[in-house]
């Protein structure tokens, strides 16, 4: 059985969360990406797994709302974030009201992943941009469990994995808001893996924060910048730093 090809695979992974035969396993890809492998051995073949695949079902568009600028009025807070620091503000809502919200952050070894939060000073973990393919694994299943006990959830996450949540979850929440980034898509976490190691090995130290978009020398011309556990920092531009360069100029160094 096939979910979807797998140049098509936007790496949601709602398949394997929706599989009650646990008959799919998430590998990597030749080029890093996160795979739904089938284990036919196991599969029903039931067609949950095809029903929830965001590139399998797509639904239609509806007229554009009216658009709204929003930005944290807190100075501190909006230059720490990114996008004006808005979903700080929102994340702090939902959890301050009781809530939860889900988010990609970094796991102990700096790897993105999706996480849940349920209080005011994980907030922090969500914030700012992270160009790179995070993990969903076992998170559309937290989203619902938290839904089905009436808690306010709030979900970020790229078009493609808000898509996924939403064919997962199969009906509308009134207490579920959802909020996708523009995205122009999303790097490896094989080259995101590969580049931390090469900062690492520069350094000789490890990596204990990373900021995709710190804002020097200036808001538009943003740079890298990455922490050590030595003490040091790593700050290039985004027309110099290699990761960047791919990224945002599509390799163009």
């Amino acid at each position: 059985m096939k979910i979807c090809d797998e140049l098509s695979c936007t790496g949601c992974l709602a398949c394997a969360d929706t599989c009650k035969m646990q008959a799919i396993s998430v590998k990597k890809n030749r080029q890093g990406f996160s795979y739904p492998v089938i284990n036919d051995s196991v599969c029903v073949r039931c067609g949950k797994c095809v029903s929830v695949c965001p590139v399998n079902v797509q639904k239609k568009n509806k007229a554009a709302a009216v658009p709204f600028a929003c930005w944290d009025k807190d100075d501190k807070e909006r230059k720490s974030a990114t996008s004006g620091g808005f979903f700080t503000c929102l994340a702090k809502k939902f959890v301050e009201d009781g809530g939860v919200a889900y988010g990609a952050a970094y796991d102990s070894s700096m790897k993105v992943v999706h996480k849940r939060i349920t209080s005011l000073n994980e907030v922090t973990q969500m914030r700012g941009s992270k160009y790179v393919q995070s993990d969903t694994s076992q998170i559309y299943k937290k989203v619902k469990a938290d839904l089905s006990i009436g808690k306010k959830v709030l979900f970020s996450g790229t078009p493609c994995q808000v898509a996924a949540l939403k064919n997962y979850l199969g009906k509308d929440y009134e207490n579920l808001l959802l909020v996708d980034i523009m995205c122009h898509g999303v790097p490896s976490p094989l080259i995101y893996d590969d580049y931390r190691k090469w900062l690492e090995n520069k350094q000789k130290s490890k990596i204990r924060k990373l900021d995709f978009r710190y804002k020097k020398p200036g808001w538009t011309v943003f740079s890298m910048k990455a922490d050590f556990e030595n003490g040091k920092s790593y700050v290039s531009s985004k027309y110099e730093d290699p990761y960047h360069c791919f990224f945002s100029l599509g390799g163009a160094i």
